[in-house]
């Protein structure tokens, strides 16, 4: 089997973070957590496989020096706040995704159907789009 590349995931301080941390080390993909507190129970987690301490500042300062290091392929994060701030990033940073959506999208709603749109918008289908189906 081919090793997955790497994820980082900001957000460790909740079930949610701990929930995304074992769903994708469960699918084989190493994780490497941010986490602001070293007592966060996820970094306990068998499937979190690195952490670092969050550094202080804007995310946009850090980040691009923890994805080189890592070399994460993938970027997710728990709370709205970083959420927020992710979506103003490049959508790629390197060869790394930042999984989260654009911030005029974020700000305004504009692009949920699209995001969420069954069939050609590329997103999962609505209970709606599936009873049409039918």
């Amino acid at each position: 089997m081919t090793a997955l590349p790497g994820a980082i995931v900001l957000g460790l301080e909740n079930a949610i973070g701990l929930a995304v941390v074992r769903d994708l080390g469960r699918h084989g993909v190493p994780v490497h957590g941010i986490a602001r507190d070293c007592a966060s129970i996820v970094i306990a987690s068998r499937y979190c496989t690195d952490w670092t301490q969050r550094p202080t500042g804007p995310i946009a300062d850090w980040l691009p020096g923890l994805i080189a290091r890592t070399g994460a392929r993938a970027v997710l994060a728990i709370s709205e706040t970083d959420l927020l701030q992710l979506s103003t990033l490049p959508a790629m940073i390197g060869d790394c995704h930042i999984l989260v959506p654009r911030a005029a999208a974020a700000r305004t709603g504009a692009g949920q159907d699209a995001d969420f749109a069954g069939g050609d918008g590329g997103g999962p289908a609505r209970a709606t789009d599936l009873a049409a189906a039918r």
